[in-house]
């Protein structure tokens, strides 16, 4: 049986990505797994903010992020994903 990580394949858009081959900003697009509290209401740093705005890639890569629970995506990080989600359930049962 495969496992997930076989079926995984590697978005061809993350190849025109700003960020890609930015090394140096790794742990600063993905928090250190052991210290990650999504609660904490982090905020993306202004360095990456600049970086997602003009990438050409963002709207994809924010669509992403919603699949990711850590990482930044398409400036925004996985705290405020989960606000927009749970903003739009809320509105969903209101209607």
């Amino acid at each position: 049986m495969a496992s997930e990580s076989d079926a995984w394949v590697r978005p061809d858009w993350w190849d025109l990505a700003s960020c890609r081959g930015r090394h140096d900003l790794l742990s600063s697009f993905v928090p250190d797994a052991q210290t990650h509290d999504r609660r904490a209401g982090q905020k993306v740093p202004t360095e990456l903010a600049k970086l997602c705005a003009d990438c050409p890639v963002n709207l994809i890569c924010y669509e992403s992020g919603f699949r990711d629970r850590y990482a930044i995506r398409g400036g925004t990080t996985a705290s405020q994903r989960d606000a927009i989600i749970r903003k739009e359930r809320r509105d969903a049962r209101a209607s």
